[in-house]
């Protein structure tokens, strides 16, 4: 897969990279060392070269990866290291067309230190109670399912659990850097949605903005590999817990706003309305170029389709500004 680079020093050019491959491995390669003999796969048992993490399904089959990963800083601010967003499945043969194992969002929180080479996370063991491999038992990936799934106005839309993920830490010892998740209490090193629709996997690459995942998911519905057809998820969730979002973030009524008429009421008492978490498309979508509207809060988003024509949404925008400022008197 095509790997992202993230610069998390200032003073470097380029400090680590996370790449996939189509054995579920989510790789970390360290280029913090000042001569390129020096850089390395971030983890390793011994001298055998580590992936941060293994992505498994329910029967413990490795999920490809080969869409590019996406990276930021731990949402809480008292914790270091970074959490890796990044989907699984494969369109790239023939084969692919029918093959229907279930694929899945992830995120996982890159918590080790360079001076300990064997924090990583290990493989997803889901018959386990969702533990991770090199992992105490009480780390574990927290799940967000599928709450909601109905058609309003002729397109379906799905709204995710909001599930608590839970960030418990522990003092490292050994090497006496920063904290590890807990050993002792229940904790999440990171979060997981599979994808329910069948067929459905994540072949085109995610971003994060503000805090939010942007993933299209894609559903093949041909068995020709010279037909491009097929269906698509518009998804945007939380990047912290990979559930739903507290606030509106999809133009649901074709207003060009994004505001309360964009909620679901599921008409159950004492539940109020809800934003959507995915919209389905009945094309093949592709990453799309993202434009601001300079008149209010929201920009627009062009996908291009498999059909050859551009499909327009309406969403709420990253809402940017300074990071920080220098005064010269």
């Amino acid at each position: 897969a095509t790997p992202l680079a993230i610069d998390v020093d200032a003073d470097a050019i380029l400090d680590y990279v996370y790449a996939g491959d189509l054995q579920g491995n989510l790789w970390k390669f360290d280029l913090t060392g000042e001569v390129a003999s020096d850089w390395d796969v971030a983890y390793k048992n011994g001298f055998v070269p580590k992936p941060l993490f293994q992505a498994k399904d329910v029967h413990g089959n490795p999920q490809p990866i080969t869409t590019k990963p996406d990276a930021m800083f731990h949402c809480d601010k008292e914790k270091s290291g970074n959490i890796v967003v990044f989907g699984t499945g494969k369109y790239l043969g023939g084969q692919d067309l029918s093959t229907t194992g279930t694929q899945t969002l992830y995120a996982v929180w890159d918590y080790g230190d360079d001076a300990d080479n064997s924090e990583y996370l290990g493989s997803f063991e889901r018959t386990q109670n969702n533990v991770l491999s090199n992992q105490p038992q009480t780390v574990s990936l927290l799940q967000q399912i599928v709450e909601f799934y109905g058609v309003i106005n002729n397109l379906s839309y799905r709204i995710l659990s909001d599930n608590e993920i839970i960030w418990k830490t522990q003092a490292d010892t050994e090497f006496l850097e920063n904290p590890d998740p807990s050993g002792v209490e229940e904790n999440h090193a990171g979060w997981y949605f599979d994808l329910p629709d069948e067929k459905e996997r994540i072949v085109r690459d995610l971003v994060i903005r503000d805090k939010k995942v942007i993933a299209i998911s894609s559903i093949p519905q041909t068995d020709s590999p010279c037909v491009a057809g097929g269906e698509t998820y518009l998804m945007e969730i939380d990047a912290c817990t990979g559930g739903r979002l507290t606030s509106p973030q999809l133009d649901i009524n074709d207003d060009g706003k994004i505001d309360s008429g964009d909620l679901i009421d599921l008409g159950i008492p004492g539940l109020p309305p809800l934003p959507p978490s995915g919209i389905k498309y009945p094309t093949m979508m592709f990453p799309p170029m993202i434009i601001d509207n300079p008149d209010d809060d929201t920009e627009l988003k062009y996908f291009s389709t498999s059909a050859g024509n551009i499909i327009i949404a309406t969403e709420k925008d990253e809402g940017a500004g300074k990071f920080y400022w220098r005064q010269i008197d």
